[in-house]
């Protein structure tokens, strides 16, 4: 991936294709951030591509370089099964309308639920459910337990640390712009008294 992404394009591809790694184009919904990424952590750190085409060029020319290995998602691919109503993880997840089909390929079928209880059993094949706490349990039998052992380990998570950490220092900001000037009214008034 870091070839593909670097700057200099060591491997001659085109730039317009590339669209940045996958955790860049996400905007969770506070509370599914473990969920989201007990779904898509293999692929957080992905490359998104415009297309398929161009996803096909970008592997031929890392394989013809040696280049290393790296997961590339299609913007443009699609998803067979897909779930409905407002318990679909993909509800929760906000991004650019090029990426959105790529969203729904990798979670397209995947449904959000708070308890165990709610998932069927079994799970009908090419469905997954995944709690918000993170397990993930698939239709194909395959299931999960994502935790991360801390914020700072979530890609998802940290986006959102981060997004926190600028409108807290934007209001901090605002409030010692008003407290300094209180403190020059209040200054200016005792110079006066003097």
């Amino acid at each position: 991936a870091r070839a593909i992404l670097d700057p200099s394009n060591p491997l001659g591809i085109d730039k317009d294709a590339v669209l940045g790694n996958m955790a860049a184009h996400l905007d969770v919904d506070r509370g599914y951030e473990t969920a989201v990424e007990a779904v898509l952590r293999s692929w957080l750190d992905a490359v998104l591509v415009k297309d398929a085409d161009s996803a096909v060029r970008i592997i031929r020319k890392l394989e013809s370089a040696k280049a290393g290995p790296a997961r590339i998602i299609a913007a443009g691919a699609s998803s067979g099964v897909r779930s409905a109503g407002a318990s679909a993880l993909a509800s929760h997840v906000k991004c650019a309308d090029n990426v959105a089909p790529a969203i729904q390929a990798l979670i397209g079928n995947v449904t959000v639920t708070d308890r165990f209880e709610d998932i069927p059993s079994p799970v009908p094949a090419g469905a997954a459910y995944v709690t918000k706490t993170g397990a993930l349990i698939r239709g194909n039998g395959c299931m999960e337990y994502w935790t991360s052992d801390a914020a700072s380990a979530n890609p998802v998570s940290r986006k959102h640390v981060l997004t926190e950490a600028k409108k807290s220092l934007s209001e901090m900001e605002r409030e010692s712009a008003g407290a300094s000037a209180a403190v020059r009214a209040i200054t200016q008034e005792i110079d006066a008294i003097e």
